[in-house]
């Protein structure tokens, strides 16, 4: 099973186009991708206020990045356009150990603006849900900002569902925004 998911994990490599005509590549994080996708997560944290990036943040704990993105356990996907990313799904299995809790995967996704409602975060969520099937999970699980309705919508097209309200979840520009707390039977 293990060699059929690394082979599963190595072949995830593909070149898509946009409905704006852009050709992509959408292909698995790698060591040597470090540099560009520091920037993305700058980028993406100037550009909205939807993820958990924001203006002027840190630089990531580069060891940290590269270690997740070399788990074969999960997942992080990029959308590429010349080399730059500029789209970035996850799935992570935080407790793959636990005999109770091994069935469940955390998603997060992150579009630059210049690339939504383009067909990028379909792909992306077939991507992740079909990388899922292959490690056996049965839930997988997100947060998704209320005013996100672009997000929601696109969630909801997929099959997941909002299982309830985090209050306050987030204090952006002086005012508390709430998070839905989203999941996915598969």
């Amino acid at each position: 099973m293990l060699l059929l998911t690394i082979f599963i994990i190595l072949t995830i490599m593909k070149n898509i186009i946009l409905k704006n005509g852009k050709n992509l590549n959408i292909r698995k994080l790698e060591a040597n991708d470090e540099n560009v996708m520091q920037n993305f997560f700058l980028q993406i944290g100037n550009e909205t206020t939807f993820t958990n990036n924001y203006p002027n943040q840190p630089l990531k704990n580069a060891t940290k990045l590269v270690a997740a993105w070399q788990n074969e356990r999960d997942l992080y996907l990029g959308a590429f356009d010349n080399q730059i990313p500029v789209g970035l799904i996850l799935l992570n299995i935080s407790k793959p150990e636990h005999p109770w809790l091994h069935h469940i995967g955390s998603f997060g996704v992150m579009i630059l603006k210049d690339y939504q409602g383009q067909g990028l975060g379909k792909i992306l969520m077939q991507e992740m849900l079909d990388f899922a099937n292959t490690q056996h999970l049965h839930r997988i699980e997100g947060e998704v900002r209320a005013p996100n309705v672009q997000a929601l919508s696109l969630y909801e097209k997929f099959g997941f569902a909002v299982e309830g309200k985090k209050m306050h979840a987030a204090l952006i520009n002086g005012e508390w925004i709430d998070n839905y707390l989203i999941a996915k039977l598969i």
